[in-house]
């Protein structure tokens, strides 16, 4: 089913803003593209790699398992960012129970990636193509609500002012992540939901 604000008649094409669609898939969201895209009618590249490179640590630093679940993954993940000349590169790595399922200890093991970089006036995002499709898609439709909205739970509020994005981005999950920006914001305890 799709979540989108607008008539599904009155929206422009997948292709036509270069980002793919997010439709509901047994309660997570999969994205009909590998490849994603924002694209602005100006940006600054310098900032928005900056930007970049500081989103994952400042977008899910502070969330627990609790808001993962929320929005249809199991575990909180464990991921690293890595700095890419254009970007940053989120490496996925496989769980705690995931490695004892498959008799594994020791060290971390890498499980896929999420790539965010610069693409002349474009913001992608670029998957490994592994099975951490949720994480993934709960990654980016966290980072294209930052940046097309301003929904922000951790980071001082407001949309990034490195560009202005243009093109219609849907988000099926902009209603519960913006319900949990919104108690953090309003909870001086920060109290779990």
């Amino acid at each position: 089913m799709l979540d989108l604000p607008v008539p599904l008649s009155d929206a422009p094409s997948a292709v036509a803003v270069g980002v793919g669609v997010a439709v509901g898939v047994g309660g997570l969201a999969a994205t009909v593209l590998q490849q994603r895209r924002i694209r602005f009618s100006s940006l600054e590249g310098d900032r928005a790699i900056s930007y970049l490179r500081s989103f994952p640590t400042q977008a899910f630093a502070l969330w627990s398992t609790t808001e993962w679940q929320r929005l249809g993954v199991k575990e909180k993940p464990t991921f690293s960012a890595r700095p890419l000349d254009d970007g940053v590169r989120i490496v996925h790595y496989l769980s705690y129970s995931e490695m004892q399922e498959r008799g594994l200890n020791g060290q971390p093991v890498e499980d896929g990636y999420l790539d965010l970089k610069l693409a002349g006036r474009s913001i992608i995002g670029q998957s490994s193509g592994k099975g951490r499709r949720a994480i993934e898609e709960v990654m980016w439709q966290r980072l294209v609500l930052q940046i097309t909205k301003g929904i922000a739970m951790e980071r001082a509020g407001g949309r990034p002012d490195f560009g202005k994005p243009v093109g219609f981005y849907p988000c099926s999950m902009e209603s519960e992540i913006a319900y949990m920006a919104l108690r953090r914001a309003s909870d001086s305890l920060w109290k779990r939901y």
